[in-house]
């Protein structure tokens, strides 16, 4: 399989997302799907291929510190991930509550992240987190 990362194509499998994350009494919930036992908005976020692929020891590793960041910043959170709708791409993550766009993107940019999800009102968006704007797609 060729990688989409350096391409335009990157942002519709982005758009094609399917987020499911951890809810309070440990169930599994698919953003857009399930009922979101959270207040919006939501944010999804990675720190696995940050703009490219790499190996997976790597991705576990900076999965970890990106958790140990959130843990020290305060910032509440529950385990995610974001998968491709035939089930052939998964990237673990976390989905951060009771926080705003800017600061998940600036968290997303401290870890190289192209982009975040946005989850309000049924709908997820991708959001852009690289460049100087965090525009949504």
């Amino acid at each position: 399989m060729t990688s989409a990362y350096g391409t335009e194509a990157i942002w519709d499998i982005f758009d094609e997302s399917i987020v499911t994350f951890t809810g309070p009494d440990g169930s599994s919930v698919r953003y857009g799907s399930d009922a979101n036992p959270y207040p919006e908005p939501l944010f999804g976020i990675t720190a696995w291929n940050p703009g490219e692929e790499r190996p997976h020891e790597e991705n576990v590793a900076a999965n970890e510190r990106l958790k140990a960041h959130l843990t020290q910043s305060a910032i509440r959170f529950v385990d995610a991930e974001g998968a491709s709708p035939d089930g052939t791409w998964n990237e673990p993550g976390y989905v951060l509550i009771g926080t705003d766009r800017a600061t998940a993107v600036a968290v997303a940019r401290e870890f190289g992240q192209l982009a975040i999800h946005e989850m309000a009102n049924g709908v997820l968006r991708v959001v852009k987190s690289a460049g100087n704007s965090d525009t949504t797609t």
